[in-house]
């Protein structure tokens, strides 16, 4: 989920400044528009708050699990 929004935030200067395309389907590239650049910039970076955000979470739950199964007071 990390390297999705990490892809989203590079994506479009990969495509336009070192010429990449997106996808490649035999001679047939995939490109992003321009004006939509910002825009996928603009949707990685939340992306990698919220993945994150719900690691540190599951990460808690799994916490409060481990705990009520195991430690006995």
């Amino acid at each position: 989920m990390i390297a999705l929004g990490l892809w989203e935030i590079l994506r479009p200067f990969y495509q336009h400044f070192l010429g990449f395309p997106v996808a490649q389907f035999d001679e047939t590239e995939i490109l992003i528009a321009g004006w939509l650049s910002p825009l996928v910039v603009l949707v990685g970076v939340p992306w990698i708050f919220v993945t994150m955000n719900a690691a540190k979470g599951l990460g808690r739950m799994h916490g409060s699990i481990a705990k009520a199964l195991l430690v006995k007071e």
